[in-house]
């Protein structure tokens, strides 16, 4: 059995850690991106740029591979924040913590925007993709 390592944090520590605790390459990379073939349901990717444990550039991948699929995906890049932000006081800061959106639609790239991380960017995201659909 192999010795348990991060997912690919190769982008923090100039080395590739590409197998888990059981022997399974990085969980990303290989098992979500390469099986992108069309568009997916709308994805809301929120990612600490300060995160040791699952490096940034994983969160940049998916995002790419979604807008190279044609899907519609938001990569909300959080300045300063580690892994597991969301778990945390995050939402609630004053200041809130400052971020760099990332959208691609129908396969098109939009310009990037700065804003700051606050309940209302997660809850516009779910209003625009989700209320219209299951609202009664």
């Amino acid at each position: 059995m192999r010795a348990a390592t991060a997912p690919d944090s190769s982008d923090l520590h100039g080395q590739v850690r590409p197998h888990d605790a059981w022997g399974n390459r990085s969980w990303l990379p290989e098992r979500c991106v390469s099986r992108l073939d069309g568009p997916t349901a709308p994805f809301l990717i929120l990612h600490g740029d300060a995160d040791l444990l699952v490096g940034p550039r994983q969160s940049r991948r998916l995002f790419d591979a979604l807008h190279g699929a044609g899907s519609q995906a938001t990569l909300v890049s959080v300045h300063g924040a580690g892994h597991g932000f969301f778990n945390t006081d995050a939402l609630e800061r004053t200041p809130p913590l400052p971020t760099t959106v990332h959208t691609t639609r129908a396969g098109e790239r939009m310009p990037d925007r700065s804003g700051a991380l606050t309940s209302g960017l997660v809850e516009r995201f779910f209003d625009r993709h989700l209320r219209r659909r299951f609202s009664d």
